[in-house]
């Protein structure tokens, strides 16, 4: 499991993205697994808990999105250089400041790259979702479904 900090400076949830395993019933009383995203889509009070991603596709197309995103201002900052000689302090503090953007979304695009291919490779039903920290219920459940390996974390995020 991957843990990433997010951009998000003021989360009222964890997010997750999630494999669901198969769901089992029991073959005696014919009782099944909780479907962890189904409580997920029914929310709780605050509307912190919530589904993020519906299918692997979705996540996969905002990682392209990240990815482009950073291959856009990688281009856009390649442009800068800090070791020009400028008319003005003020050029020169710009131009140190794209520098270190410009490394920064080198690492990203590096990062979301190897983020498409790991969830490009895992096979099977894989969703994103958010838990409230509020939400004790789907946060339990979602602990007991890990326990009991109805689902497998492939990432999970937080500030």
């Amino acid at each position: 499991m991957k843990i990433r900090n997010s951009f998000v400076s003021n989360s009222s949830s964890s997010s997750y993205i999630i494999k669901i395993n198969k769901n089992t019933t029991c073959k005696h009383c014919g009782r099944s697994d909780p479907d962890i995203v189904e409580i997920v889509r029914a929310g709780d009070d605050y509307g912190d808990t919530r589904m993020e991603y519906e299918n692997k596709e979705q996540i996969l197309s905002e990682i392209k999105h990240n990815i482009e995103m950073a291959e856009k201002d990688i281009a856009k900052y390649s442009e800068c250089n800090p070791n020009d000689v400028h008319p003005s302090d003020k050029v020169r503090k710009i131009t140190t400041i794209a520098k270190d953007y410009l490394e920064w979304s080198c690492n990203n695009l590096k990062i979301e790259k190897e983020r498409y291919d790991e969830i490009n490779s895992i096979e099977g039903n894989i969703v994103g979702i958010a838990i409230g920290y509020h939400d004790n219920t789907t946060s339990e459940l979602f602990q007991e479904a890990k326990r009991l390996k109805i689902i497998e974390v492939i990432e999970s995020e937080w500030d």
